[in-house]
């Protein structure tokens, strides 16, 4: 084999082997993806009306990018699932922060009661 037939097999082997790491699936994305939408759900997400439109979304991102994962679409799986991840975590921010307002109002009505019952 001359030197140009030497060089492009080595050039080809380096490009597919780029190219074979570049598409590995992103398995531990899909993990996050998935712990993140479950720990959206346990913070009430699902209940609090913002929130539920998130995690609604995140749920239907994460559909989409197994199905990409499953064509062997491993890029667009992974900007899918990174995009999933990031609605879960809003979600989940969403419903700690519909908690936070709910307990600030519940004090409130207890200073008010405990108010009222000063004054009589």
């Amino acid at each position: 084999m001359n030197r140009l037939g030497v060089c492009g097999a080595l050039v080809a082997g380096a490009v597919a082997a780029g190219c074979a790491s570049g598409a590995a699936a992103p398995t531990r994305q899909l993990a996050d993806t998935r712990a993140d939408i479950q720990s959206a759900q346990k913070m009430g997400a699902g209940e609090a009306a913002d929130a539920s439109l998130y995690l609604e979304y995140a749920r239907h991102q994460l559909a989409q990018g197994e199905r990409l994962m499953r064509e062997g679409e491993a890029q667009k799986a992974e900007m899918v699932l990174r995009r999933a991840e990031a609605d879960a975590e809003l979600a989940a921010e969403l419903a700690r922060e519909e908690q936070v307002k709910r307990r600030a109002q519940e004090t409130l009505d207890r200073i008010n009661r405990l108010q009222t019952d000063v004054s009589m």
